[in-house]
Formats: structure tokens, sequence, C-alpha cells
């Protein structure tokens, strides 16, 4: 095996692992807000004349539940700022944060034997051409990005709700259409301490206090040293930059939480510029959360009478949202007015409903989750760094992230349960075909990837029915999850679609966030929003003994057809040539696979994948 080969490298001095930066300890002003304050909002919302159709039935809605409303809206200022609780680090981190942890301290573990410690770089991708212009051209917005995450940096993170996740136990359900497969977490207390305490045993804060204004380096960047999670905001060819880096395991509660507070920022700014209200703001929102719940209702009813159950869904949602606010108001509405829904990847919302006595026991609205396209990307850019060899051909990469998935992270009573797939990183064809060939060890009979450890399947990019139509060359029959759910004709295509192999429904499942009130989109309203992701970008593998350091570049690319790309994630700072030449080859990978069916894979390549995949596993004491 290569050591470290094919990689952009430069050199670092590094010679022994600097202990982390001294977390300040965060004091917030903690405040109460006079019941009649939120009384007089709940009113004024009421006061609106009903002038669309089905929003007499939501006056109706808050009115019956206007206790409840001041309840939650008692916690927060007029501007959706909430006052009552601390803002800890871990807010608007979704589940899988949780459930994804214990793959990324095990390789962070194994590397870190080797003398290798992996810092990862998340940057912010602002889909939308308008806001990329406006933020390469505001100083204004740039500097209020800059002030928030500033703040942002200074939370630490609360120990108490980690243990109360981890505690957590779930019914467990024999149909799993109502309880997804991966939704009790095997992270362990001493995981809590590393990730909420520093060495000295200080709080932790969750990045570096110090906002960095140039692209960072670990280990370059003056100022740093590398256990440091830094947050840096800089222009780069005409455009505006926001990134984290930092090792793995404490970076990764930047991706979604960094996103949401950027995302919330220019939102506010929009707004203002606009001149509208945050309460205007909030209540079109809420009725847009009460128009989609009645429309998955309505649709589900309408089923066809060969379906044998309903769509259940899940709210993907708190980390691209208005405010804190309403995404515990939008998490109440849904447990309220969606009764088909499986529970929420929003950490934040089951706590404070919890804490609050709104949402709990039989009534809570349980946090749930699979996992990200992070593990994936990030083990990919290891693959890249110690052996390139092993993606050559098809994505091994990713079969050892969802690999890792299965043995360490969805563990019951010292077994592992079979996991969703998240499989259009490089290609969903693409992922089919490395599943399929990796034969299990300690199988009897020989079972594939597939057949042994995958239980269901989550489609993100592409068609809904394409999707199926890749599994259906596998023969593979397990319960989907759609959740690119932008408008409800996306959930009626999930409800009514019909396998072209055996008829079967294989739609099970969605996920949607934006749909459940922050978008206008789904219901034609002329409001503000953007569209906007974070993924990783970098990957550094730091040699601590004093050698070089590594420097590699994931990409994702997502469900196409074979010459198109969709919304492609890289690295937007890098050389143009060798962006292009890392896409182009990826590229070149997905289209490959894209018409392969399994008779028609070679068994040399079987055979060598399989050797090359369990040799990678044991080196790195996988």
């Amino acid at each position: 095996m290569s050591e470290f080969a094919h990689s952009t490298t430069h050199s670092t001095t590094h010679s022994t692992i600097p202990k982390a930066l001294t977390a300040l300890a965060v004091v917030s002003v903690l405040t109460s807000i006079d019941p009649q304050v939120t009384l007089d909002r709940v009113t004024r919302f009421l006061s609106k004349v009903p002038v669309r159709e089905h929003e007499d039935e939501f006056h109706k809605f808050i009115s019956e539940n206007k206790d409840v409303l001041v309840k939650i809206m008692s916690n927060f200022e007029i501007d959706g700022e909430l006052v009552t609780e601390e803002h800890i680090a871990s807010f608007f981190c979704d589940y899988y944060k949780w459930s994804m942890f214990p793959a990324f301290s095990t390789v962070y573990e194994r590397l870190l034997d080797k003398d290798t410690k992996p810092i990862m770089a998340f940057s912010v991708d602002f889909r939308d051409q308008p806001v990329r212009e406006r933020l390469a051209s505001n100083p204004e917005l740039q500097e209020l990005i800059i002030r928030e995450l500033t703040k942002f940096s200074r939370r630490t993170f609360n120990i108490n709700m980690f243990k109360a996740l981890i505690e957590k136990k779930y019914a467990q359900s024999q149909d799993d259409t109502r309880v997804p497969p991966v939704s009790q977490l095997s992270m362990y207390s001493d995981c809590c301490e590393f990730i909420c305490f520093d060495n000295e045993g200080n709080p932790r804060t969750i990045a570096n206090t110090k906002i960095c204004l140039e692209k960072y380096i670990p280990g370059v960047t003056p100022g740093y040293n590398i256990d440091d999670v830094v947050i840096s905001c800089y222009t780069h060819s005409g455009q505006f930059y926001v990134e984290a880096t930092g090792p793995w395991p404490l970076v990764t509660w930047l991706e979604t939480s960094m996103m949401q507070n950027v995302y919330q920022t220019i939102a506010n700014y929009m707004r203002s510029q606009a001149g509208m209200s945050y309460d205007d703001w909030l209540y079109n929102a809420m009725f847009r959360c009460f128009l989609s719940c009645k429309q998955i209702t309505e649709l589900n009813q309408s089923k066809p009478s060969d379906r044998p159950r309903d769509l259940n869904g899940a709210l993907f949602t708190g980390r691209r949202t208005g405010s804190m606010e309403f995404l515990v108001i939008q998490n109440w509405m849904v447990k309220v007015l969606y009764k088909s829904n499986i529970g929420t990847s929003s950490v934040d919302a089951w706590w404070l409903l919890k804490k609050w006595g709104i949402c709990e026991g039989p009534e809570e609205l349980n946090p749930v989750g699979t996992h990200a396209h992070e593990l994936s990307m990030g083990l990919a850019a290891i693959v890249q760094a110690i052996n390139p060899e092993l993606d050559s051909v098809m994505p091994l990469s990713q079969i050892l992230g969802h690999y890792l998935y299965y043995k360490y992270c969805n563990v019951r009573q010292g077994k592992s349960m079979k996991i969703p797939m998240l499989p259009d990183t490089l290609g969903t064809p693409a992922f089919l075909a490395a599943a399929f060939s990796i034969i299990m060890r300690g199988t009897e009979t020989k079972k594939n990837f597939l057949e042994e450890c995958i239980g269901s399947a989550r489609q993100d990019s592409g068609t809904l029915e394409g999707f199926v139509e890749f599994l259906d060359r596998y023969n593979y029959k397990v319960p989907c999850m759609a959740s690119e759910i932008s408008l409800s004709k996306d959930i009626k295509t999930a409800i009514d679609l019909m396998s072209p192999l055996d008829g079967r429904f294989p739609y099970a499942l969605f996920g949607a966030g934006g749909y459940f009130g922050d978008s206008p989109k789904p219901h034609g309203h002329d409001e503000f929003y953007q569209s906007m992701a974070v993924k990783i970008v970098r990957c550094f593998l730091i040699n601590t003994a004093g050698g070089k350091t590594i420097q590699t570049h994931p990409v994702k690319l997502g469900d196409s057809e074979p010459g198109k790309v969709g919304k492609v994630s890289i690295d937007g700072t890098l050389d143009s040539g060798l962006q292009e030449v890392i896409k182009r080859t990826s590229i070149a990978m997905k289209d490959y696979w894209y018409d392969k069916r399994p008779e028609s894979i070679d068994p040399a390549i079987i055979e060598k994948a399989n050797k090359d995949f369990w040799v990678f596993v044991d080196f790195m004491g996988f």
C-alpha cells in the first residue's frame, strides 16, 4: 500500500500534539418574556384578515392552541431570539451528528495511532447566484456575518442534552416504515466528555473565538494550532467564502450550525431590506407549515387503494430555518397536525419542547435520522491520501463509510443492525456495483454488503423513478425514503409510484425540511429564500511525528444521467485545472457504472475489489 501517495503536500513542523486551546467560559444573560407581550403577538396574528385559501382554518388552529403557542413563544424575543435558555454549541445540529459520531471517532483514533491527525474543512455553498453576487459586493453584509460568527464561536456544549439523548430508548417497532432503523444511539458517555470539555476540563467553545480572515491552512496559517477549530471568512477570486476547519470529531459540530448562523444572518438582512417584519415572516411560515401538513394528510387519504400503508414522513429541519422560534413551533405543529410523522432531525426542538413540558411522554416528537454525505466524503478524502487505488475503479470508500456506520453506529445489545444507505455521492449505480461486489466476512452464505448490511435506501438526488430503477437492477427491494421534497407533487409521486419490476410501492418514507414552512415555493408565496449547503471540501492528514501534511479534495456529484451533473460540491478555491481533473475523474466513474447490471460486472474486478477493501480495513484496524 502506498504511503500517502499522489496527493498535494506541504511541510509541517509539528512534532507533538499541542493541548487543545483552553475554552473561554460563555455566560449569557438569560431573561424572561412578559406573557402579555407574547399574547399580544399571537393576538396580532389572529387580527390578520384571512384572505388566502385555508387561512381561516389556520386562524382556528391558532385560536384553539393559543395557550401552547404563548408557552413556546414566551421563550423568545419579538425578533425570534431565544432568551430563556443558553445558546448551546450543538444548536442546529441534526440528529445524524450524534448517530454518526462513533464512526468519526473510530477513524480519528485509528489515524492517531498511526501518528496522523485528520483535519476536515467544511465550506458553505451559496447555491444562488444573486446571493453570491450580493455577498461578494456587500462589505456590510460580510461584516455582519463575521460579527455573528464571532458570537457563535463562543458557544459551549450542554453535556446534559448529550446524555439525555444517549439514554433515550425507543420501543422497537415491527414496522420499519414507522421507526427508521437508526433511531437509538451507540455513542458512549466518554465521547460526550471529549466533545464538551477540553483537555484541561474546561467547557469547550465550538471554535477558536478569533475568526480567520484568510483561507486557513492548519500548520501554516499563523496564530492557530492544529487542534483548533477555526472559522474563516475570506474572498477568493471575487467570491466570499465561509469555512470551518479542524479535527474531524470537533469540526463536525459546525457543519449545519455554522450554515444556519450564516443563513439566518442573510435572511434577517434581506427581510429588513425588503421592509418585512419578523412577525409577518413568522406568521407566513407557520401558515405554510399548516398548509403542508394538510396537503400531506390529504395526499395519504387519497393514496392508491392497493397501497398498503401511508407515506410516513420525517421532519428534516433545523439547518436552514428563519429562526429558532419557528423551528420549535414548526416541530410542535408537525407533531399535532401530521399524524403519520415518524420524528424530527432537530435535537434542539426535541430538547426544548420536552424541557418546557409541551411534547413529552406519549406526545414526544422523537429525534430520528439516517446519516449524511459527510461520512462518505470524509472517508473518500482519507482514502485518496492513504491508498488512492482503492477508489480507482469503483467507489469503495463509500462502502467503507457505510461499513463503519454499520459496525459502530447502529448497534443493539452488541449486534450491528442493518442500516439505511445514502448512495448518491458519486452516483447510486456506482455505489450499488461496489456494495454488490464486497462479500462480507464471517457470513456462511457469503452475503454481499447490500444483503448483509443495508435495510433501507435514501433517495437524495436525481429522480424518484430513476432511484427505484437502480435498485430494481439488483433486485434489491428495501423500503425507500424520498428526501428531495420541494413540492406536494413530489410527495404524490412517492405515494403513487410503483416498481416496474414487481408492482410494489417502494417509497415508505419521506424527509422534508423547507417544505414545512421555511420555503415559500411550495405554496407560491413571494418571499426571499436561499438555497444553501455545506460540505467537506478539504482534508488534511497531518503527520504528528514531523512528517508532511497531505491535502486532498473530495467531491459530491449526486445522481444524473451520463454526461450530466447535478449539484456538484467541490472546493471552489482550487485551481480551475485541478478542479476540472477531479470532476472529470469522478464523473467518468459515475457514468461508467450508470447502465451496468450485476451480471455484467467483471469477476476480476469483484475479486480485486474484495482484496483491496479488506486489506484496507485490516490496515486501518477497522
